[in-house]
């Protein structure tokens, strides 16, 4: 089963760590409810929630309180993260003492792969630069006192997460949000973060489906 890409890891090389999998079966009518939960029987790192359809923001809240790690990440069904992912950033996370690790990623379209990298320094602590971190984020290209912020994506995949942050604060996605429930989340997240680290490497596979979310026309969003 570690021939799977979500589950071949190398976590668990990095001295004092593990892997926790948490799959959220939201409401699945194909069977792969069934074909995950065998995975889970052979694979002690898996485990396998199942509830009603909700959406993607009741399927990573329910995530989120069954998690049990020290950092938190997100993996999209229909993209990959590369084995030495979560190994990277949670050493990104321990050498800085981060709170948030932001990593590389690539965007795959029909056009072919575009590595994607953080306009960032690699260590983040002064309370004004997050700040400026935060608008770059909600407002993509903005100006903050008279500074230019390059545009930071607002998507939770790419990126790591400290568990007792979030409990804390008791931030959870946004239910009912059918675009941008992602941001919202970071937004409330870096209003509690006192450092922030980057991984540049592009870890994370983005795959662009035409049918996803985010690319279909919408006329109620506006």
């Amino acid at each position: 089963i570690d021939h799977l890409p979500k589950l071949a890891q190398t976590l668990a090389a990095l001295e004092g760590t593990d892997l926790e999998i948490l799959v959220v079966d939201d409401g699945s009518s194909d069977g792969s409810g069934d074909f995950c939960d065998r995975i889970a029987r052979e694979n002690h790192r898996v485990r396998v929630l199942h509830k009603p359809n909700g959406g993607v923001s009741s399927a990573r809240n329910m995530g989120l309180s069954a998690a049990t790690g020290e950092f938190i990440g997100f993996l999209d069904a229909d993209d990959a993260a590369k084995p030495h992912m979560y190994r990277l950033l949670m050493a990104s996370a321990r050498l800085h003492s981060s709170d948030l690790v932001m990593g590389g990623y690539e965007k795959v379209d029909t056009q072919g792969i575009t590595p994607v990298s953080i306009p960032l320094e690699t260590e983040i602590r002064e309370k004004a630069v997050i700040q400026k971190v935060t608008w770059s984020m909600a407002f993509w290209n903005a100006w903050a006192e008279g500074e230019y912020c390059s545009a930071l994506y607002g998507s939770v995949w790419p990126n790591l997460y400290r568990r007792a942050l979030i409990e804390e604060h008791n931030i959870r996605f946004p239910e009912g949000v059918a675009i941008g429930e992602d941001l919202l989340f970071n937004l409330a997240y870096l209003s509690h973060v006192k450092a922030i680290s980057v991984e540049n490497q592009p870890l994370y596979r983005y795959n662009i489906a035409t049918s996803s979310a985010t690319r279909r026309q919408n006329k109620t969003l506006w």
